[in-house]
């Protein structure tokens, strides 16, 4: 598991190829600011959710919790330990519902941004920023998923006595950390909150939006914990690594002005000498 934790990481770093220098005069206004490679990107993507596809058909292979039917709440953290006892069914599915919205609003929301604005690389552009965030999307899903058969924390309910003893035994008790839904919900809201200020740097809506989708990832952490699904530190470990990929990723797909590096002979006193220019 930590091969494959180490390949997400190196997947994420070589999709730094995918943003390939470029003239300043060619990187216009109201443009997607960001490039892709097709066979490498999709690879990536598709790569991603192939690995996240197979480990959740076999996690039934894998057991429970480590400590079983014997798990302590005093074992757990002061902080951690308020989620034990949480069993809101309605929370639960709102997480899943808002989990599903953070997912699929940066998608919905470029292209009426790309309906409205009409920008000069017109549904191109969307589909460059359609590839990146969908590659973000899998490789925190990826990534989350990894860790989660790494760590193997026990989910909050299986501290709980009241909990029926099969589930407390079930794999998916044992995958409690990081939070999937959070990661998830904060890298969409990251990402996509970073490159419409990429593409729209003055635009007014840029704080709004950075406000209303991290409004609603922290919801869907807040919600996981009154579900009893995650501990307030697998949420927190889940934002962080949402907001670290929803980052990283876009930044790696940016536009570079190209540097103009010139040698040449230059006159001083008592001879010649070569000058290093970069601009």
């Amino acid at each position: 598991m930590l091969r494959s934790a180490t390949a997400f990481i190196l997947l994420a770093a070589c999709s730094a190829r995918a943003a390939p220098p470029v003239p300043e005069s060619e990187a216009q206004s109201e443009q997607s600011p960001f490039e892709v490679d097709l066979v490498l990107d999709l690879g990536i993507t598709l790569g991603s959710l192939v690995v996240l596809g197979a480990s959740r058909l076999f996690v039934g292979e894998f057991s429970g919790p480590a400590c079983g039917l014997d798990c302590r709440p005093q074992d757990v953290n002061w902080l951690d330990r308020q989620v034990i006892g949480k069993r809101s069914a309605a929370s639960d599915m709102a997480s899943d519902i808002g989990a599903a919205s953070a997912m699929a609003l940066p998608f919905l929301l470029g292209a009426i941004d790309t309906l409205v604005s009409g920008p000069g690389d017109g549904w191109t552009g969307y589909a460059k920023d359609s590839l990146v965030l969908a590659e973000t999307l899998s490789l925190t899903l990826g990534l989350n998923n990894t860790l989660n058969f790494i760590v193997r924390r026990p989910r909050p309910f299986a501290y709980d006595g009241a909990v029926d003893a099969e589930r407390r035994l079930e794999a998916e008790s044992a995958m409690s950390f990081p939070s999937g839904h959070t990661s998830a919900s904060f890298a969409m809201a990251t990402a996509y909150s970073y490159m419409y200020m990429r593409r729209h740097p003055d635009s007014p809506l840029v704080a709004p939006i950075w406000l209303g989708t991290h409004a609603l990832a922290c919801a869907v952490g807040v919600l996981r914990t009154e579900a009893g699904e995650h501990f307030y530190t697998d949420v927190l470990a889940g934002a962080a690594l949402g907001v670290g990929l929803g980052l990283l990723v876009p930044w790696l797909h940016e536009r570079r002005t190209a540097s103009r590096i010139s040698i040449s002979p230059t006159a001083v006193p008592g001879g010649l000498a070569l000058a290093l220019t970069i601009r």
